[in-house]
C-alpha cells in the first residue's frame, strides 16, 4: 500500500494512494458477509442468496464499502498519530478506481488541525477589553430581587367582597377556550386557568380587567381566534413582610437575607465578567497563534444551534458558532499540549452527576468532554483577576 499526504491548507489535506486489492480481500469478504445477511433478493430468504448472485448484483457496492473501510482504517491510524490533525471533521472529492488489481484513490480531508498554542497573552490588555473590572451591587439591586422573591412567596387569598377584576395585586381563575375562527377547530380548552394580571399579556390583561365573575367574555386575537374567557373567581394577592420572607427562606434575620441576597447578585455579576474575560481571552489565544478552523466544524454548531433554538438571529448563531469551533480547535490543541488526563472515576463521577448511575453512555465521549473543561478551566485561572 502507497499513501501519501499533500497539505492545501491550514485545513485541509489531500490524501492520495494505491492499494492492491490483495491488501484488502479480507476486509471485502466481511463487508459481503455483512451485506448478504442483510440484503433482500427476490426469490431467496432474507440472507441465503448465493455469493454469486449478490456479487453479481451489489458486488461494485461491497467493493465500494470496502474501499471506503479501509480509507476510514488509514484515516483513524494518521488522526491517533496526533501529528498532522487532530480531529477529521469532513471528507471530500473520494475518487477511486481500480485497474489490474491495484486501487488508486485520491480525496480531500478538512480538519481539525494540530498545533502547539502559545497562550502567552498580555493580561492587561485582556482586562482593558472588557472595561471596568470593579464590581459594585446597589442597594436597589438588592431590593429588586428581594422584591421578586417576595412576590413568588406570595400568598393567595380568597375575597368574597371582591367581584370585579381589576387590581394588579389580583389573580383570576378562568375556564378559556381557544378556537380557530376559519375551521372552527377547538385549539385550546382550559378549565381553572390562573391568570396573574401584572405578568397577563397587554391583549388579555384588558380583556380581563373590568369582568365580574361569572362573567364570560369573547375577544378576537390575531385575527383569526376567538378567545373565549369565563371568570370564575378572584383572589387577593398577598405579600409577605421582609420579617415573614426572610424566615420563609430559613434566613435568622432580614439583614442576613439582604447580605446573602446581596452576595448572590455579586457572584452573579463576578462569573458574568469573567465569562467575558474567558472570552477574550480565547479570541486573543486565536489571534496570537492564527487559528484556522475548518468550514465543515462551524456549519455543525451553526445546525446545533438553529435546532436548539430555530428563532435565532442567524447572524448571531453564525457568530456563536464560529466562536465554538475556534475555542474547540485551542482547547484539543491545550489539551494534548498539556496531556491531560481523565481517570475512570472522573467519567464514572461524571456519568453519575449527569446521567444517572449506571447509563450506558459513550465513555471515551465523556473522557474527551472531561478533558476540555479542564483545559478551560486552566484558561479561566489564567485570566482570573
Amino acid at each position: 500500500m502507497e499513501t501519501s499526504f499533500k497539505q492545501l491548507s491550514g485545513v485541509m489535506f489531500e490524501l492520495s494512494g494505491k492499494i492492491k486489492w490483495d491488501e484488502i480481500k479480507e476486509i471485502y469478504e466481511k463487508e459481503l458477509q455483512e451485506f448478504s445477511r442483510n440484503v433482500k433478493i427476490s426469490g431467496f430468504r432474507q440472507g441465503n442468496a448465493p455469493r454469486e448472485i449478490v456479487e453479481r448484483r451489489y458486488g461494485e457496492e461491497i467493493k465500494s464499502r470496502t474501499v471506503n473501510s479501509k480509507i476510514s482504517e488509514i484515516l483513524a491510524q494518521e488522526t491517533q498519530k496526533k501529528e498532522r490533525w487532530l480531529y477529521v471533521s469532513k471528507i471530500d472529492k473520494f475518487i477511486w478506481n481500480e485497474v489490474d488489481g491495484i486501487i488508486s484513490f485520491t480525496l480531500n480531508i478538512e480538519v481539525v488541525p494540530r498545533k502547539k498554542i502559545d497562550t502567552d497573552i498580555n493580561k492587561e490588555e485582556l482586562f482593558k477589553s472588557v472595561g471596568d473590572l470593579k464590581i459594585e451591587v446597589s442597594d436597589d439591586e438588592v431590593r429588586k430581587q428581594i422584591d421578586s422573591r417576595r412576590f413568588q412567596s406570595a400568598v393567595l387569598e380568597f375575597s368574597e367582597d371582591t367581584q370585579i377584576m381589576g387590581k394588579d395585586d389580583e389573580i383570576g381563575i378562568f375556564d378559556i377556550s381557544v378556537k380557530d375562527i376559519s375551521t372552527q377547530r377547538i385549539m385550546r380548552k382550559v378549565s381553572n386557568e390562573i391568570v396573574d394580571v401584572s405578568r397577563a399579556e397587554d391583549w388579555l390583561k384588558s380583556a380581563v380587567i373590568g369582568m365580574k365573575k361569572g362573567e364570560k367574555k369573547d375577544i378576537i386575537v390575531d385575527g383569526n381566534k376567538k378567545v373565549s374567557l369565563v371568570l370564575k373567581d378572584i383572589r387577593k394577592r398577598l405579600l409577605p413582610t421582609d420579617e415573614e420572607l426572610s424566615r420563609t427562606l430559613g434566613y435568622n434575620s432580614e439583614k442576613e437575607m439582604f447580605d446573602d441576597f446581596k452576595q448572590k447578585i455579586y457572584n452573579a455579576k463576578k462569573l458574568l465578567l469573567q465569562d467575558q474575560l474567558y472570552l477574550q481571552a480565547i479570541k486573543k489565544i486565536a489571534e496570537k497563534n492564527n487559528i484556522e478552523i475548518p468550514a465543515s466544524l462551524v456549519e455543525r454548531y451553526f445546525s446545533d444551534i438553529i435546532s436548539s433554538d430555530s428563532r435565532m438571529d442567524r447572524k448571531e448563531a453564525q457568530n456563536i458558532a464560529v466562536f465554538e469551533a475556534i475555542e474547540y480547535t485551542i482547547i484539543s490543541n491545550l489539551a494534548e499540549d498539556m496531556n491531560i488526563q481523565v481517570s475512570d472515576k472522573d467519567v464514572d463521577d461524571f456519568i453519575a452527576k449527569n446521567f444517572g448511575e449506571g447509563s450506558k453512555v459513550d465513555r471515551k465521549d465523556i473522557a474527551q468532554r472531561i478533558r476540555l473543561e479542564k483545559v478551560r478551566e486552566k484558561i479561566r485561572k489564567l485570566v482570573e483577576f
